[in-house]
Order: C-alpha cells, then sequence, then structure tokens
C-alpha cells in the first residue's frame, strides 16, 4: 500500500509517494522528488529537484554516483522500469520506459530517450535529441546506431528485476537508512 510523507529541506518539499523504495545512506534527494514503489537509488546518488519535478517512476535504478537534475520550469520524468548505469548525468527532459542508460552516459537538457532504448557507455546525448523507442544509442555524440533487439529490451528488463532484488536483500540486510 502506497504511503506518502513530507520532509522539509531548507523550505523544500521533498514528497515521497511510497514506503516501498530502496535508497542508500548517502543518496542526496534536493526539492519536488517523487519515487515510485521498488525503485532503489544506491551510493552517492544525487536528484536535485531544485529546479523542477523529478519523477522516477516504479522499479527503476540509479546506480551508484549518478546525477539527476531538473532544468529550471522543465520537469524530468523517468518512466517505470529504468537502469541507469553508475555515474551517468540525467540533465534530460524524459527517459521512456524499459531503457537502459549506460555507466557514464550524460543525457543534456531538452533529450528525451524513447522506451526500450539503450544509451551506451559514455555516450553524450546533446539538446534537443529526440530518441525514437527501441533504439540503440552510441557515441559522442550520441547517435542512434540501431533498433535494440528483443533479446536487448529483455535484458534490460532483466537488469530492472535483479536491481529490485538486490534493493529488497539491502533494505533486509542493512536496514531503511533513516
Amino acid at each position: 500500500m502506497a504511503r506518502g510523507s513530507t520532509e522539509s529541506f531548507e523550505n523544500e518539499a521533498l514528497f515521497l509517494r511510497h514506503a516501498d523504495w530502496y535508497h542508500a545512506a548517502n543518496a542526496v534527494i534536493v526539492g519536488d522528488v517523487e519515487i515510485g514503489a521498488g525503485a532503489s537509488l544506491w551510493y552517492g546518488t544525487i536528484l536535485r529537484g531544485d529546479d523542477a519535478k523529478i519523477t522516477v517512476g516504479q522499479r527503476v535504478n540509479l546506480q551508484d554516483l549518478t546525477m539527476v537534475h531538473a532544468d529550471p520550469g522543465v520537469p524530468l520524468v523517468i518512466e517505470d522500469d529504468v537502469t541507469v548505469g553508475h555515474r551517468a548525468m540525467l540533465h534530460c527532459r524524459r527517459i521512456g520506459t524499459g531503457s537502459l542508460i549506460g555507466m557514464g552516459a550524460i543525457l543534456l537538457e531538452q533529450v528525451e530517450i524513447g522506451p526500450g532504448s539503450l544509451v551506451g557507455a559514455d555516450a553524450v546525448v546533446p539538446p534537443p535529441t529526440i530518441i525514437p523507442p527501441n533504439s540503440m544509442v552510441r557515441g559522442v555524440p550520441g547517435r542512434v546506431v540501431r533498433e535494440t533487439t528483443p533479446e536487448e529490451r529483455a535484458g534490460i528488463l532483466a537488469s530492472v528485476a535483479k536491481y529490485a532484488e538486490n534493493a529488497v536483500d539491502f533494505h533486509r540486510r542493512y536496514g531503511a537508512p533513516r
């Protein structure tokens, strides 16, 4: 069952939509941030919703050192079942359901990633790029190189499931961080 709570941080509202999500003790959440059930925020992750709202969907995993920052007046939405690799930087507008953002990837202002897409490690996707659904993106600047395969899309969902299991395990072993 979903429960909400509000926490104040220097006069900024933090809305927690569900009690059943995990964050590491050193994850930082500031401003207008909504986090879905089963999501996990790992070590060193930062979410800055001080300029606009950030919505993190259900079962999203933001791996270690991920930076998420909404641009002024432009909400940032990470839809359900998304994996974001270590050290990724998200300054984008939207990441579609069932996508994977590789380690060290940078998604700049106004970028939208279509559902079922895979952005390769260290890719830099410049503004105002809109990536179609089921796309493989690589390079600097990031470009669509082909469609993702059904096997790759299944692999993304397997990654989502594994991180959801990890979150439950970490919560059980180490308890709630606050």
